[in-house]
C-alpha cells in the first residue's frame, strides 16, 4: 500500500472505525501471527474522525522519515546485552564477508534448514547433515555437532 493515509485504510460506521486493510498476496504461515499481531495493536490505534489524516514520522523530532532516522531507531530498541558483542565485531579486524557472516549467525539470518521450515518452505530435510541426529540450526551446525568440530 503506497502512498495510503490512514484514513484510507478503514471506514467509519457510525461513531466506530474499523480496519479494513487490503494486501497484494496471501500470507504465508509464518507471517498470520505477525499480521494478528498488527490487527490486534491496530485496535488500540483508532483515528479521530476530524482530525486531518497528516504522515508523520515518531522516529525523528520534524516528523520526516529517513533511512539514517530508521537505523537510529532500530539502534535504540536494539540497546542491551548484544550492543557490546556487536561493537566487537564491528571493530574486529576481519575480512568484511567474514564480519557478515558472524553478524548473521549472532542474529540466527543464516538460511538452514532450520530457518527455511521456520518461514514455511516445505519439503525440506531438517535433520543436520553431518551428524543425523539433530535439526540444522546454526547453534548445531557451528558449535554442538560432534562431526563438524572434528572438522
Amino acid at each position: 500500500m503506497k502512498d495510503v493515509k490512514v484514513g484510507m485504510t478503514g471506514l467509519w460506521y457510525e461513531n466506530l472505525w474499523e480496519w479494513n486493510l487490503s494486501w497484494r498476496r496471501n500470507w504465508f504461515k509464518w507471517e498470520k501471527p505477525i499480521v494478528q499481531d498488527l490487527y490486534q495493536e491496530l485496535e488500540s490505534c483508532k483515528p479521530k474522525k476530524d482530525l486531518d489524516d497528516i504522515w508523520f514520522w515518531l522516529g525523528d523530532r520534524n516528523g520526516s522519515y529517513t533511512v539514517k532516522s530508521t537505523y537510529n531507531k532500530i539502534r535504540n530498541d536494539m540497546r542491551g546485552d548484544n550492543d557490546k558483542l556487536f561493537f566487537k565485531l564491528w571493530t574486529i579486524k576481519a575480512l568484511p564477508y567474514a564480519q557478515i557472516f558472524y553478524w548473521r549467525v549472532l542474529l540466527d539470518k543464516l538460511s538452514t534448514a532450520g530457518n527455511l521450515v521456520k518461514v514455511g518452505i516445505q519439503g525440506i530435510n531438517n535433520m543436520c547433515v553431518f551428524c543425523q541426529n539433530q535439526e540444522k540450526t546454526i547453534s548445531h551446525l557451528l558449535f554442538t555437532c560432534h562431526k563438524v568440530s572434528k572438522i
